[in-house]
């Protein structure tokens, strides 16, 4: 189902920002409990998408796993936690945080502030970027400390 590993790729210690710009569904959402939330930041492209965890079942059809429903919803911070509930809890229909809503929980990214302010450059090499592995990849960006 998911790659569980790939949310501690975003080390806390080294990275400057996560910008998470464009569509960040499913997985790729537990970034927001793995990295602190003053170095997270949202555009205005941003969308989170929220649902239950699943797995398949003997006959081939996703299963809702409330367990691991559970385990994800924890690792959201208490706001995300506040909005999820609001709208009926995880289910296995997706729920989408964006707009208005995600910038009341999450602050805007100023991509050129944010530059030149970490003194990080947008066009830093591939090499010097983490991202998660088979997620919404181009979603998520991360400035890294040098």
């Amino acid at each position: 189902m998911w790659d569980w590993d790939w949310p501690f790729y975003f080390s806390p210690g080294q990275c400057e920002a996560v910008i998470i710009d464009g569509l960040c569904a499913s997985a790729c959402t537990i970034v927001l409990g793995a990295i602190p939330h003053d170095k997270i930041c949202v555009t205005s492209h941003a969308t989170l998408g929220f649902h239950a965890a699943w797995d398949f079942g003997a006959n081939g059809r996703a299963i809702t796993n409330p367990e691991a429903t559970q385990m994800l919803y924890s690792m959201y911070p208490s706001p995300v936690k506040r909005w999820i509930s609001a709208r009926g809890g995880l289910t296995p229909r997706m729920i989408f945080l964006r707009g208005k809503e995600l910038q009341a929980l999450y602050k805007p990214c100023y991509l050129d502030a944010q530059a030149s302010a970490t003194r990080t450059p947008l066009d830093t090499p591939a090499s010097a970027i983490k991202a998660p592995a088979r997620a919404q990849a181009s979603a998520i960006r991360t400035l890294v400390s040098h």
